[in-house]
């Protein structure tokens, strides 16, 4: 099978709409299935929550089905000048394994070097003093965990970024948390947070908005390319399942 994570479920929104994903929850994990008619193998999709709470899902999920590749898609912060919204990077250093050349090529997937940050990179003095120390080009809060628990046990793992953020932008850090740190929250719930939050902080308001409107166009491009790249994986790995259950 193939797992497909996010941190987020605003980053899994426009994928789990495609695919027709059925809602099925499993001990600590927040999960979907993917109908067969999707995909030639099976697909689960997971949400793992943001930062640092993601990695005790992750864990679960390795250990609750073994999957034969995992994705892990989210969203970046740019640490360098020239990388744009919606452009799609697969983090080699935080990924055990990559696709050929060719197929990131053809799915519009580059490379790059990630970091893993414990809070929201805000400004861009933060982004370039992050570029400088870890030679990264983008940063997210997320992959260097679930990295960590892909190699523990023993799984497959391409780490799928877009970016959502440019080196230039200011980022409302507060109004971030609270649209979306809480996973499992509601719609209504984080509408409401969130009236209350820039009833206190008016001036987040419009650069949430501007961060907004970047972002679902991150999110339409972040949900192309991870189709694509499945559709690339998922044949070969369709054949290799077939051929495991002919041997046995």
């Amino acid at each position: 099978m193939i797992g497909v994570l996010f941190p987020l479920e605003h980053e899994a929104g426009e994928f789990l709409r495609k695919v027709k994903a059925l809602p099925n929850r499993h001990s600590r994990l927040i999960l979907w299935q993917v109908p067969s008619s999707a995909f030639p193998v099976p697909l689960w999709v997971g949400i793992l929550g943001m930062g640092k709470q993601c990695q005790a899902s992750a864990r679960d999920f390795f250990a609750s089905f073994h999957p034969s590749t995992t994705i892990l898609a989210g969203y970046a912060g740019a640490l360098v000048r020239g990388l744009n919204v919606g452009e799609l990077y697969a983090v080699e250093n935080f990924s055990t394994f990559l696709p050929p050349d060719p197929v990131l090529k053809a799915c519009g997937i580059k490379l790059a070097r990630g970091t893993m940050a414990d809070d929201i990179i805000a400004t861009p003095q933060a982004r370039e003093a992050l570029a400088h120390s870890s030679g990264a080009e983008v940063v997210d809060m997320e992959s260097q965990l679930v990295w960590e628990e892909a190699q523990q046990a023993g799984c497959k793992l391409c780490v799928l970024r877009v970016v959502s953020d440019p080196f230039e932008r200011v980022l409302p850090v507060k109004a971030l948390y609270k649209a979306f740190g809480k996973r499992g929250a509601s719609e209504l719930e984080r509408a409401i947070t969130l009236a209350a939050h820039f009833g206190r902080n008016p001036s987040e308001f419009l650069p949430f908005l501007g961060f907004v409107r970047d972002l679902m166009r991150a999110r339409r491009a972040l949900t192309r390319g991870l189709m694509a790249l499945i559709g690339s994986l998922a044949p070969a790995l369709a054949c290799q399942v077939a051929a495991n259950e002919t041997s046995s």
